[in-house]
């Protein structure tokens, strides 16, 4: 019997037009462009047809706090977009991802930082 993920991979592949509206990857994601799916009917279903097939679901491009909430509500897994940071070069994004990992070594250590 073939898992959940071979099924959407199947699925996706045999739809073309799936597969470039969601992104799908062999790491069990299926992502959602965001500026391409303003219809939050469409939103619902395809989160709800990639839980159900045990998929994480990643909504890409989110610009607006409106737009996280609305994907929050609807039981997005991961996020990413403008609304959190713009696209940056390797360099910067080091830089922001040491400063994070230091403020949560911080909080572990109770430490509130400035």
């Amino acid at each position: 019997m073939r898992s959940s993920r071979d099924r959407a991979g199947r699925i996706l592949a045999a739809n073309p037009a799936a597969a470039e509206l969601t992104g799908y990857s062999g790491e069990a994601l299926l992502e959602l462009d965001i500026a391409q799916l303003a219809d939050e009917t469409l939103v619902k279903a395809i989160v709800a047809m990639g839980h159900s097939l045990g998929l994480k679901i990643v909504a890409e491009g989110v610009e607006t706090s409106g737009q996280y909430e609305f994907l929050r509500s609807q039981g997005c897994d991961l996020v990413q977009g403008n609304l959190f940071a713009p696209p940056m070069d390797p360099a910067p994004l080091e830089e922001l991802l040491a400063a994070h990992r230091e403020i949560s070594a911080r909080r572990k250590e109770g430490v509130s930082p400035c």
